[in-house]
């Protein structure tokens, strides 16, 4: 299933699928927290790896990913950022977001030339 936990649960709960005491325990302890995305567009093919995502443990991103490399987007190069936790939550705020875009894609020009960013 694909769905946020709290909506799976609901789910298995009306179907009447039943789990495990201790797996619905374990599920139940699982918690949340803000993660800031970025789709950019490129104007020119990147190379994340060889399988077009990675994870990226620093104090802005988490996480980089190549949906042209990985298929999902053929006709376009299209760039996904995650940002971590903190900073996420750091930026949340409406009046912060422009700036946290900003230095999202500052953080991921390893993988690109911040010239190559023609939208997001």
């Amino acid at each position: 299933m694909t769905p946020p936990l709290r909506q799976t649960l609901q789910l298995l709960g009306e179907s009447g699928i039943s789990l495990p005491s201790n797996s619905l325990q374990e599920l139940g302890r699982v918690s949340y927290r803000i993660c800031m995305a970025v789709l950019a567009i490129a104007s020119e093919p990147i190379q994340i790896n060889h399988s077009g995502g990675c994870s990226i443990q620093d104090d802005k991103l988490l996480w980089i990913s190549c949906n042209h490399q990985k298929g999902i987007s053929p006709d376009c190069y299209a760039i996904t950022l995650h940002a971590n936790p903190n900073f996420s939550e750091c930026h949340y705020d409406m009046s912060k977001r422009e700036q946290a875009v900003q230095e999202l894609i500052d953080a991921a020009t390893r993988y690109f030339t911040r010239e190559s960013i023609i939208d997001y």
